[in-house]
């Protein structure tokens, strides 16, 4: 279910590219003059993924039609009463992408690659009173592709808020999710 849910919010993140209409006509928005001097801004989010709980820090950087962002992604597995130890996923990677812009706000479309990183529930080793239980930790690392699709509302020169949607295919625990993001910097 997990790994369909990823395929899913990855699928639509590219059918949205290919299909919206600012990518048929990107006259329909305002792009960025080669004189302009590299934007910078950064942005924190809280949110869900099919992990559990998700959170997130990105810092980006534009230079023209260019976008690099380093992104930083963490699901843990949300359980009031659960088993120990909670099963963690996390990302630290480096997208290259492009950001749409328009007075209103931006849409930015990325992938790239990180290092991915966790820990997996293993064996049983004992009961932890009525509700929980106790099992092995095993940690990993994997390589694996990132992409992310934002959706920015700029009402501010340095501030904004967005819908970061966000996933990461890889060999270990490939994850999808979204936050709500507070953007700080450059936007306009």
């Amino acid at each position: 279910m997990k790994r369909q849910f990823v395929f899913f919010a990855m699928k639509m993140s590219l059918v949205f590219l290919y299909l919206n209409p600012l990518h048929a006509n990107p006259q329909a928005l305002q792009q960025e003059s080669p004189t302009v001097s590299a934007q910078k801004w950064a942005a924190t989010g809280l949110g869900f993924s099919n992990q559990g709980l998700a959170t997130g820090l990105n810092f980006s950087i534009q230079k023209q039609q260019h976008l690099f962002m380093l992104r930083a992604i963490h699901n843990l597995e949300f359980e009031i009463l659960g088993s120990d130890p909670a099963e963690t996923v996390w990302d630290i990677g480096i997208l290259y992408g492009r950001r749409l812009q328009s007075q209103y706000g931006y849409i930015v479309f990325a992938g790239g690659v990180s290092l991915v990183g966790g820990i997996n529930r293993g064996s049983f080793i004992e009961n932890k009173g009525w509700f929980s239980q106790r099992h092995n930790e095993i940690p990993f690392t994997s390589v694996g592709l990132p992409v992310a699709c934002q959706f920015v509302l700029t009402p501010f020169r340095y501030i904004g808020l967005g819908l970061h949607i966000f996933g990461n295919l890889n060999f270990e625990k490939s994850f999808a999710g979204f936050l709500i993001t507070l953007e700080l910097g450059q936007l306009k």
